[in-house]
């Protein structure tokens, strides 16, 4: 069983400078969700994915393919 506690805070949210921070499971709360400090960065680089490269070449092709097909069969003007 739990209970539920009102707490009043009389100032606006422009001047509060923490959050009151809890932790449903008895343990420290976390300095990171309440906003005291930042989060760690990646440990690991982002790296480009190697399939990014073909992926954009298909595109090009695929576009300049419905570029040809759209010219070939575009109406032309008939000669008298």
């Amino acid at each position: 069983m739990g209970w539920l506690t009102k707490i009043g805070i009389n100032a606006s949210a422009g001047q509060l400078t923490y959050d009151l921070a809890i932790s449903a499971n008895g343990t420290v709360p976390s300095r990171v969700a309440a906003g005291l400090e930042a989060p760690a960065g990646p440990t690991t680089p982002a790296s480009n994915s190697s399939s990014q490269p073909i992926a954009l070449m298909g595109i090009a092709v695929l576009g300049l393919g419905a570029l040809l097909l759209l010219g070939k069969f575009a109406p032309r003007a008939v000669k008298p």
